[in-house]
């Protein structure tokens, strides 16, 4: 007994030792973050994968380091917290919800929809569909202008050549089957 109890404690130091040592990486410490606001609203495991691939991409669009964005998205779960109670517990079961809608990025691309539409938009249409990013904006009451969509989705992708979305679709229909 005492000598599993000595095993325990060692590698209870261990992995502490280990914690300390790993270099903070923005990403995982927004996650989370997010993760703690995710489960107040939804019992669903999330895609973590998925998690960390939307964080990436929405992250340099706040101009922070990752506790300031923590903290911005901190202050606006706590100003919006109804808003998104409701839109969590009215999408639970719905089928025809956005794939990103039950998962902890849902309130970092909520944020950005909020504060920072188009950069958010340009930025989601590059690597996701933009009917994706649409259908999740309209769960919280947010309407693209369809001219601003077509402009936003013929955006050059940094090569010269207007972004195309069919790998979008794939991407989002294989994240769906994973739900």
């Amino acid at each position: 007994m005492y000598l599993l109890a000595g095993v325990v404690e060692v590698a209870d130091e261990e992995f502490t030792r280990i914690k300390l040592e790993m270099p903070l990486v923005p990403e995982i410490e927004l996650l989370k973050a997010l993760e703690r606001h995710y489960y107040k609203l939804s019992s669903r495991r999330s895609d973590a994968e998925t998690s960390l691939d939307v964080i990436r991409l929405l992250l340099p669009l706040y101009n922070s380091e990752a506790r300031q964005v923590v903290t911005q998205l901190d202050d606006f779960y706590a100003e919006h917290e109804s808003t998104i109670q409701h839109v969590f517990s009215e999408n639970e079961e719905s089928p025809d919800r956005s794939a990103y809608l039950l998962q902890p990025e849902a309130l970092m691309i909520y944020e950005r929809l909020a504060n920072d539409t188009l950069a958010a938009r340009k930025a989601w249409n590059a690597q996701y569909p933009p009917e994706e990013l649409e259908r999740f904006a309209n769960a919280f009451g947010i309407s693209f202008d369809s001219s601003a969509t077509a402009r936003l989705t013929t955006l050059p992708n940094g090569d010269g050549q207007s972004s195309g979305h069919s790998s979008h679709s794939s991407h989002t229909r294989s994240f769906r089957r994973r739900l």
